[in-house]
């Protein structure tokens, strides 16, 4: 997990993640520097799901098979098989099978252009089910959580650490929620890292994860800010 007060940086890091910006230091993936890899290599290592979703006019199904894989061939048919079992394995751990059933065609509903025909949780469950759908070893999710409830938010993490158990997933957000799951939490400030540790070590600590933990606690219980 990594968090801090607006402008502290997590977008920045998380779009320099993706190998698209330019970043001075060193990013290495195994025993590669980031910047150094193709486009190719790239589009399989990491999946991003960033919080200003874009989605294509097409169907719900096409946005996330995105119909063609790296190699030219058609992406596996959520028709049958075992390509179907992925996709409805991916939906439920995006906490999108229920919204399907709302939809008059199901996962042939077509969204829009910038998938204006849906919400702005789906739009983000839609755009987030593309990235997990992909099975990249990395999964960057950047702030994926901010249009929909604590409820939904907590499945979607449940769903999440079961179908990418031996993923790494980054998540940068300012709601915590979801970082009492998280096996490291990174605090930004102004671009640096001022606390690194566990949930349950953070909140012990004097500092700006607690302030931001309480704070969201206390408006969670109904409090007034």
């Amino acid at each position: 997990g990594i968090t801090g007060a607006v402008g502290s940086g997590k977008s920045q890091l998380a779009h320099c993640l993706t190998g698209l910006y330019p970043y001075l230091g060193s990013i290495r993936m195994g025993d590669r520097e980031l910047s150094g890899l193709s486009a190719s290599e790239r589009r399989r290592l990491v999946a991003y799901a960033g919080h200003e979703q874009f989605l294509f006019s097409m169907s719900i199904r096409d946005n996330i098979l995105l119909g063609i894989d790296e190699e030219g061939q058609k992406a596996p048919d959520s028709g049958a098989g075992k390509g179907r079992d992925r996709l409805d394995t991916v939906l439920e751990a995006t906490a999108l099978l229920e919204d399907l059933g709302r939809f008059p065609q199901g996962l042939d509903t077509a969204v829009g252009e910038k998938g204006v025909r849906v919400s702005g949780g789906q739009r983000q469950r839609i755009a987030m089910a593309r990235a997990v759908y992909s099975q990249a070893p990395v999964l960057l999710l950047d702030d994926p959580f901010s249009a929909v409830d604590i409820a939904t938010e907590e499945r979607i993490v449940d769903g999440l650490r079961t179908d990418a158990a031996d993923r790494i997933i980054l998540l940068f957000t300012h709601r915590l929620t979801a970082f009492r799951q998280a096996d490291r939490i990174l605090v930004l400030e102004q671009g640096r890292i001022v606390q690194s540790g566990t949930h349950e070590e953070l909140v012990r600590q004097s500092g700006l994860y607690k302030e931001i933990y309480e704070a969201q606690v206390f408006l969670e219980e109904g409090g007034y800010a």
